[in-house]
């Protein structure tokens, strides 16, 4: 694992992220496509910032982020084109609307990828100022220490998250109905956090509908070498060319994976 990849994303957060938290001018946040769809200043200079100074480090490599491919500057074929080089995944500030909002809960999170294969990821709390870091096949760690998620644990016990609140209607009613021996937290907005939670053991999955790669690429890594297990709701894996579809699920093991998938997932109509 390359610390200098580190030292850039510890540098944005405190050259550019921490001191715009709880100090933003009204004229620093925007819109996308909607009210809860926020951008700020921070996020704008912080994407500029890690692109610049991981190209620096790395001059063959390709980074993109969640506000350059939201503008349109990249696409998913641009990154496919670039893929015998390293391609950086960039989500500057996960959790934006928290972030506005003076919450402590946001990150950031930068996945690594390689012939399409995702072979690194970070996840930072500024705040905390706790990194989280994977390589494949070398495990997960925080700040130097080996995470792991959960141990297996009866059905009755799993605790986890869902994205209620980003479902429709007849989604959310056929969740509660076959949750009922499950402790489901709805999301945080946050799925660096969400993530984080799982590959560290406090909780036992995280169940996501929107599947952009800059939220899922290093979390899924992170989960994954933690000793979690992830797939989207078809049962194919996440990757960077198999990003769409109607979610991702990932618990602390294939066995709790099974076992939510039926209970939650099997009687949806996914096609």
């Amino acid at each position: 694992m390359d610390d200098r990849i580190n030292d850039i994303i510890i540098s944005c957060a405190e050259k550019i992220v921490l001191p715009r938290w709880r100090n933003l001018a009204e004229d620093e946040v925007q819109s996308k496509t909607g009210p809860k769809d926020l951008v700020t200043i921070a996020d704008i200079e912080a994407e500029y910032y890690l692109q610049e100074q991981i190209t620096k480090l790395i001059p063959d490599a390709l980074v993109a982020g969640e506000e350059s491919i939201s503008r349109g500057e990249y696409t998913i074929s641009d990154l496919d084109a670039h893929k015998n080089h390293p391609v950086f995944i960039v989500d500057p500030i996960d959790g934006t609307n928290n972030f506005v909002r003076g919450s402590p809960v946001f990150a950031i999170m930068v996945a690594m990828l390689v012939d399409e294969e995702c072979r690194a990821a970070w996840i930072y709390d500024p705040v905390a100022e706790r990194m989280t870091s994977a390589e494949l096949g070398q495990g997960a760690y925080t700040n130097g220490a080996p995470i792991s998620a959960s141990a297996a644990k009866p059905d009755d016990a799993l605790s986890g998250y869902t994205s209620l609140r980003y479902m429709k209607k007849d989604m959310q009613k056929h969740f509660l109905e076959n949750s009922e021996t499950l402790n489901m937290r709805d999301s945080i907005s946050c799925a660096a956090h969400m993530y984080l939670d799982v590959a560290h053991g406090r909780e036992d999955f995280t169940l996501f509908t929107r599947l952009k790669p800059w939220d899922h690429l290093p979390g899924i890594l992170i989960c994954q070498e933690a000793g979690a297990y992830a797939a989207k709701w078809d049962e194919a894996p996440y990757t960077i060319m198999n990003s769409k579809g109607s979610g991702v699920l990932t618990a602390n093991s294939e066995k709790t994976w099974n076992t939510l998938h039926n209970m939650l997932i099997s009687g949806l109509d996914i096609s």
